[in-house]
Parts: structure tokens; C-alpha cells; sequence
């Protein structure tokens, strides 16, 4: 069975029912979710079938069209676990199965590897307001084009879970990387997200480690890291912590 990826519809039909009668939007929907099911030959739950949506009447436009792309999401997601279609957040930073190779290049440099690993707070909050459709397109989508540009020819970008992110950076010290991850809490503070209308802002926890050549590991960098962005957490959230090594 051949693979495919509705990602770029799903985003195109978005946009393009901004101001557009919802029934039609809907209908279009229903015509990708269709083309999907029939192309992997599977029986869905009836909890994702766009057919089974309210009338389109009883909602406003923004809110059906919000359900049924999240709908749709649900069916590809579904199929992606069959592993019959692909499916990812956009693509636009790096995945984490190149982490590995990625450091290990940065490493044979001889210089020190910086990570920093963060995520952002409250996320869960932002989508049970907004919706996790939502969310993804108007907050995640932008952010990671904000967090690729920050990083440019500095490292790598990746993302490593719905809103996890890393930071590899090359000939970066303890001091460097956590300089980095400041200016990162700073910017990213300090950008806007139109969501649905309404201006939204985010604060990132954030934790940092930097590794010299065979030191320790790209597992061990990370978890150290990790461990600092939890005592981030902990101490209450929109700040940088570095890992003790």
C-alpha cells in the first residue's frame, strides 16, 4: 500500500475556508477523510467519522471547522499507528532519530556539544482552551519556524514530542549553552501568537547541558538536560536551569 500525507490538505483547506460557507468547508473534509479511508481499506471507529459530526447549522463556522480538522487528524494519527500513512508536525525542525548522528558529528569536532532541552508551559492548558488542531497551526507551527531561525548554522533544531523540543549546539560550552537558553526564554517571551482572534503568548522551562568529546554520551547529555528542565518546572516554571554535569 502506498504512502501519503494529508498534513499539507489539511493546512491548505484551513486556509482557504477563512471566510468561506462551513458547509462547504465541511464537505471538503468529509472528501479528504473519505479518500483516506478508502485508501487503507480500514473500518473506523464511528468516533471518527466526519459524517457523524452534528449539522454544520448548529455550530459557528470557526468551531465546526475546528472539529472536524481535528477529526480528520484523529483518522491520520489512527492509520500512522498501522504505519499505512506518515504523519508528523510539519516538518519544519529536524526528527529525533538524527539526534544521535547529529552530535556525534558536532562531537568530532573536538570542541564541547551543547543541548538544550525545553518545553512549553502550560501547553495542555492552551489546548483544551483552544483545541490541540488549533493550537498545532497557529502556535506550534510558528513557534518552530521561530526556534530554527534562532538556532540557523549555531546546530540543529528538533522536535521530540508534542511540544518537547532540543537544541543541539556545536563548540558551545556550560556557560554558552545556558547564555543560549536564556536568549531563547527571552525571545520566544517576548513573540505573539494570533490564536483564533485572541493574542497568545508562552514562557518555555528550559534545561541545558554541554559535553566534551567522549565525556558522556548523547543519551546522557540529554537526560541530564531533561533532569534540569524538570528542576525547572519545579521551581515554578519560565526559567533556565543548567544540569550539574
Amino acid at each position: 500500500m502506498s504512502n501519503f500525507d494529508l498534513r499539507e490538505s489539511i493546512e491548505s483547506l484551513a486556509e482557504r475556508a477563512k471566510g468561506h460557507d462551513s458547509y462547504l468547508a465541511e464537505k471538503a473534509l468529509v472528501a479528504q477523510f473519505n479518500h483516506l479511508l478508502s485508501a487503507a481499506k480500514l473500518n473506523f471507529p464511528e468516533r471518527i467519522d466526519l459524517n457523524a459530526l452534528p449539522e454544520v447549522w448548529e455550530y459557528s463556522e470557526h468551531k465546526i471547522l475546528a472539529r472536524s480538522i481535528s477529526h480528520l487528524l484523529d483518522a491520520t494519527k489512527f492509520l500512522a499507528q498501522q504505519g499505512l500513512v506518515r504523519y508528523g508536525k510539519f516538518e519544519i525542525l529536524r526528527a529525533e532519530s538524527q539526534l544521535a548522528q547529529d552530535f556525534q558529528a558536532l562531537a568530532n569536532s573536538g570542541k564541547p556539544v551543547g543541548l538544550v532541552f525545553f518545553d512549553i508551559d502550560h501547553f495542555k492548558d492552551l489546548n483544551t482552551k483552544y483545541t490541540e488542531t488549533t493550537v498545532d497551526l497557529q502556535v506550534l507551527k510558528p513557534f518552530m519556524r521561530f526556534v530554527k531561525d534562532l538556532v540557523q548554522a549555531r546546530g540543529y533544531s528538533y522536535s521530540v514530542g508534542g511540544d518537547e523540543f532540543i537544541v543541539l549546539l556545536g563548540n558551545t560550552s556550560a556557560l554558552e549553552t545556558e547564555a543560549f537558553a536564556n536568549r531563547l526564554l527571552d525571545e520566544a517571551a517576548a513573540c505573539r501568537f494570533d490564536v483564533d482572534g485572541s493574542e497568545v503568548s508562552i514562557t518555555l522551562s528550559t534545561g541545558t547541558c554541554s559535553s566534551h568529546p567522549g565525556n558522556l554520551s548523547v543519551d546522557e547529555v540529554r537526560k541530564k538536560a531533561n533532569e534540569a528542565e524538570n528542576s525547572a518546572k519545579k521551581k515554578g516554571r519560565n526559567r533556565v536551569e543548567r544540569s550539574g554535569q
